[in-house]
């Protein structure tokens, strides 16, 4: 899925560089120059209460679980916005807390008053799940029902204007045509293809007992096929359409009363009026999922990019956190600056590759190989995309 907009999440310790003013002019000469980045921007989070260190690592692991869950709930919401906009312009109804997407992510303040700051790490990630399964309950449920009325617009539609083995029956036949209110006698309508009448005239009244004969009566045609009536006795009327099929003539289940053929001449009528009702709520709701998702994702990254940076930098927290716009294509290049850079704040602890990454057949980790993330960044950066 194409993004709106790509941007590295980056935390850097204090003692790195002499000063929050000096380190941003150095990304932006040295970032944001280099990969044409048209941006760098302070991200400004509060702090946080936090608990122990093995609840911090938890909740680190937590956190990075949950920014992939919201961000794959994200991705699911956005397909849901292209059905309902169907135009490209689709980007231009993204909004976050009635804000520009973009504007929302590069001005991000933290909700106070939606998740206040004397609660813990772990109420404030539990509070913001609740949140995002309340959105995502609602969306699913009339996206469900959406999908379902859309599919019965299709197939009213598909009565509407297709051929006679399709088609409904309400505007071609009449009460005429029938016999009703008999004890015996029933009506059976068949479609015969065109190429086969011939066969069908000469030999209806012999496919089962009790065909009432000469009761063939030719009710409407297409460009393919003619609707005829028959009448037999009911008894042999299952028998009666089972033969049909054998030759390739196309029984219609029909049985006419005026309530029948009411509720088929309503049928489009209503399932379009269902159709669009459906597609402004969910309209109205997807709009709404996006803003409160969306925020919600960015509320687990500023958790996220927090807790780790206390983890990696210990306390007091003292770090300086950027959003640095990249565009797609240089997100790694923009990673390699930083690393040459500030690759020492790693440590020595394994043996690192010229981008600072952790070798991945490194000998010395023996045994314990399989525990190491090999992925490991020497300072705290995430990728974001925007959708």
């Amino acid at each position: 899925m194409e993004s709106i907009a790509n941007y590295l999440l980056l935390s850097l310790p204090q003692s790195s560089y002499s000063s929050d003013a000096a380190l941003k002019h150095w990304l932006e000469e040295n970032v944001a120059r280099l990969t044409a980045a048209s941006l760098v921007t302070n991200f400004a989070i509060p702090d946080f209460k936090i608990g122990t260190l093995d609840s911090l690592v938890n909740e680190v692991e937590d956190l990075a679980k949950l920014d992939v869950q919201f961000q794959q709930s994200l991705s699911k919401i956005v397909d849901i916005y292209g059905a309902v906009y169907e135009s490209r312009a689709v980007n231009e109804h993204k909004r976050v807390n009635n804000v520009e997407v973009g504007q929302y992510v590069r001005q991000f303040r933290w909700n106070t008053s939606k998740y206040r700051l004397d609660k813990s790490v772990g109420d404030l990630v539990s509070l913001i799940t609740s949140d995002v399964a309340a959105v995502e309950t609602d969306l699913r449920a009339v996206y469900s029902a959406y999908q379902q009325a859309k599919n019965a617009l299709v197939s009213a539609a598909r009565k509407n204007n297709g051929d006679l083995t399709v088609k409904s029956l309400h505007d071609i036949v009449s009460k005429d045509d029938f016999v009703v209110d008999s004890e015996y006698l029933t009506t059976v309508l068949v479609v015969v293809p065109k190429a086969l009448q011939a066969q069908f005239v000469a030999s209806y009244e012999t496919l089962t007992s009790y065909v009432v004969p000469r009761s063939a009566k030719l009710l409407s045609s297409d460009s393919e096929f003619q609707l005829y009536s028959v009448t037999l006795f009911k008894k042999f009327a299952a028998e009666f359409a089972l033969r049909c099929r054998e030759q390739k003539w196309h029984p219609r289940d029909f049985n006419y009363s005026e309530e029948s053929v009411n509720a088929l001449r309503q049928e489009y009528n209503v399932a379009g009026s269902q159709e669009k009702q459906l597609k402004r709520e969910l309209t109205v709701l997807a709009t709404t999922a996006y803003s409160e998702v969306t925020a919600a994702l960015f509320h687990i990254k500023a958790l996220r990019v927090y807790c780790e940076s206390v983890l990696r930098y210990g306390l007091p927290p003292q770090f300086y956190i950027y959003l640095i716009e990249v565009k797609a294509k240089d997100i790694n290049r923009a990673k390699n600056v930083l690393v040459d850079q500030f690759g020492h704040l790693g440590g020595n602890a394994f043996n690192v590759d010229k981008n600072g990454k952790i070798k991945k057949n490194d000998a010395g980790l023996s045994e314990y190989a399989s525990l190491v993330d090999t992925e490991y960044e020497p300072f705290v950066v995430y990728e974001v995309a925007i959708l």
